[in-house]
């Protein structure tokens, strides 16, 4: 019997996954991944579900898909931080009181392919991966730690720079390390690497990756034009936040197969509706964005577009371009610009995606009608907004923040994140903020918790917000993971199927603020989709 190709293999992966037999749809997905290296389809599907993997010990199958995941080009590889992570604390029995970071134990960590990668390919988000390599660092900071540990004190330098040096650390931890390449690679799990470091050749990766690249990202920043001026004076506050913190911190351009966008929300919220047909290439608007992992996503895996991402920080988008140049995505421009003043440009789009922008805005109503003012009739918008119950804990984290006086700064954010961990600020907080993607890093942090501008909403406050507006609402979207596979079986969609069983079209605000009222834990978000009328 013929063997089946890679096509064949990831449409019986896809059936299977549908059905939710997980172990027949990673096999099917791999299957199809070795016939076809590169198959972004298959690589999607595979991370889809090695995200939410979990076994109760260490699993040698699943540990070899991750290492495969996380070394293929295009994979989202943040989607797997936590999945890895489980597998490395079992592995090395980290939670173990006493186990510690032997001279055995660091060889080995030395030569594991999985926590090498997982170190240099995500953020780690697990505090309990985070804290026992923290006490590995400590280790390998030992006046007679053996240079053969040189490609662990490589990742974990890597994994420093990934995070923006977050993880608690002491002044002196690195003071005594000598200047040799050992040494300095140590060195950069506390501080950028030296400049001069990348005079060596076994930390010539390495500083291709942070220094290199950091110096490329203040270039590439240089050349981004100025389309508007920045005059709203909160506008300016936010500029400054994110020019000192570039945001989001992301590491990996994911691809998926790619979509014609106008035709997949017409089929998901305009049954038996036809939008009209825009002129090729579709022109698609970016405001707020920040370093261009969204605005890149959208350039490479929609179908005939060319996008202009537009931010108020050009350290955020040098970022961004930098990144499309790396990864040869040609369709996108990055400028400078606010968006209160885009009208004044005179020019339209037939789509925008804001995603996470308007509610830093001291007036959301002006961005939003800033933003439909330059939407051509017909043309589709994509928003999402910090939802008010969703935020509770970050409203906790944000009082915290206000009453000790934490500044802003590394050592700020360092000294904020250790109180939290040890619990000096409430069980709440130390429960419940670690499981935010945004608390492992500084830049994500900074955003998540020390925000100048923040507006939440509730559904009667998105009504208000849209009220008015030449705009028809179509429908929330939710995803699942940070692969964002749509979850057409939300908890929100079956409650309110079975409240309004009729209504499939499910646009009905007023509807919806009755399901929020019954349930407000439904919605830790709002991301919806509306139509320029």
């Amino acid at each position: 019997m013929e063997k089946p190709n890679a096509a064949q293999a990831y449409d019986h992966a896809r059936a299977a996954h549908a059905r939710g037999d997980f172990d027949t749809a990673l096999g099917a997905y791999k299957y199809a991944l070795d016939a076809e290296p590169g198959h972004m389809g298959a690589l999607d599907g595979m991370v889809a579900i090695l995200e939410m993997a979990r076994t109760p010990g260490f699993n040698p199958t699943l540990a070899a898909l991750l290492e495969q995941a996380l070394a293929a080009e295009g994979a989202e590889t943040e989607a797997l931080s936590l999945s890895a992570a489980h597998q490395l604390i079992v592995k090395y029995r980290m939670t173990d009181p006493g186990q510690s970071p032997s001279r055995d134990l660091l060889a080995a960590m030395a030569k594991d392919k999985l926590l090498l990668l997982t170190l240099t390919r995500t953020i780690c988000r697990d505090p309990r991966l985070e804290g026992f390599m923290i006490r590995v660092r400590d280790a390998l900071c030992a006046a007679d730690a053996p240079a053969t540990l040189l490609p662990l004190a490589r990742a974990l330098a890597h994994q420093a720079y990934n995070n923006e040096y977050v993880w608690a650390q002491d002044a002196n931890d690195a003071a005594a390390l000598p200047f040799d390449a050992f040494g300095q690679a140590r060195r950069a799990m506390f501080a950028p690497l030296a400049d001069e470091a990348a005079s060596y050749p076994e930390l010539g990766e390495l500083a291709q990756a942070t220094i290199l690249s950091q110096a490329a990202d203040r270039e590439a920043a240089a050349r981004i034009p100025e389309w508007t001026a920045i005059g709203d004076a909160t506008s300016q506050a936010v500029r400054a936040m994110y020019e000192a913190n570039p945001y989001p911190r992301w590491l990996r351009l994911r691809r998926t197969e790619k979509v014609d966008i106008r035709k997949a929300i017409a089929e998901r919220y305009l049954p038996g509706e036809t939008l009209p047909e825009f002129a090729a290439p579709l022109r698609v608007l970016m405001p707020g964005a920040g370093t261009g992992q969204h605005p890149l996503s959208v350039a490479a895996n929609y179908i005939d577009v060319g996008v202009d991402a537009v931010d108020l920080s050009k350290a955020s988008l040098g970022y961004g371009l930098r990144q499309a140049e790396a990864h040869g995505v040609t369709n996108i421009n990055f400028v400078q610009a606010d968006i209160l003043a885009l009208p004044s440009l005179g020019s339209t789009w037939g789509h925008i995606e804001s995603v996470g922008v308007l509610h830093h805005m001291a007036n959301p109503r002006a961005g939003l009608e800033a933003l439909t003012q330059v939407l051509v009739p017909g043309g589709l918008m994509r928003l999402a907004l910090y939802g008010e119950h969703g935020r509770r804990i970050v409203v906790e984290a944000r009082d915290a923040i206000a009453q000790h006086s934490y500044a802003d700064d590394a050592a700020g954010l360092r000294r904020f994140r250790g109180d939290v961990l040890a619990g000096k600020l409430g069980p709440n907080l130390q429960k419940e903020l670690p499981t935010w993607p945004d608390f492992h890093s500084a830049s994500l942090l900074r955003d998540l918790c020390f925000h100048v501008q923040e507006t939440r909403y509730d559904i009667s406050k998105l009504k208000a917000l849209l009220a008015g507006l030449p705009l028809r609402f179509l429908g929330f979207e939710f995803v699942r993971g940070r692969v964002q596979q749509q979850d057409a079986e939300a908890p929100a969609f079956r409650a309110y199927a079975k409240k309004f069983p009729k209504d499939k079209a499910m646009a009905d605000l007023d509807r919806w603020e009755a399901i929020e009222k019954a349930d407000p834990s439904l919605f830790p978000g709002y991301a919806f989709w509306l139509l320029r009328t």
